[in-house]
């Protein structure tokens, strides 16, 4: 998990890099991880990947990364969060 307090909002540019194989989620969640208001499923054996999340509003945030079945050999993940 990654915590970003006090973003302005805007435009939010989401980094994952992972290794491992199978399939794996994130999210991002404002108000402290009560809201989700933006996600998407990612294949762990994928290079590095980007999104973007227009229209967010300013609140604190947390991204969350996660493989919906652990057995899938998940060793790491990187996040990155730009605006």
């Amino acid at each position: 998990m990654m915590q970003f307090p006090d973003f302005p909002g805007g435009t939010i540019a989401i980094d994952i890099d992972a290794d491992g194989n199978g399939p794996a989620h994130w999210q991002l969640r404002r108000r402290w991880g009560y809201q989700v208001v933006c996600e998407i499923d990612f294949q762990l054996e994928a290079p590095a990947q980007s999104w973007v999340c227009n229209g967010m509003p300013a609140d604190n945030y947390t991204l969350h990364a996660f493989s919906w079945h652990p057995p899938s050999g998940v060793t790491w993940f990187e996040l990155g969060a730009r605006w």
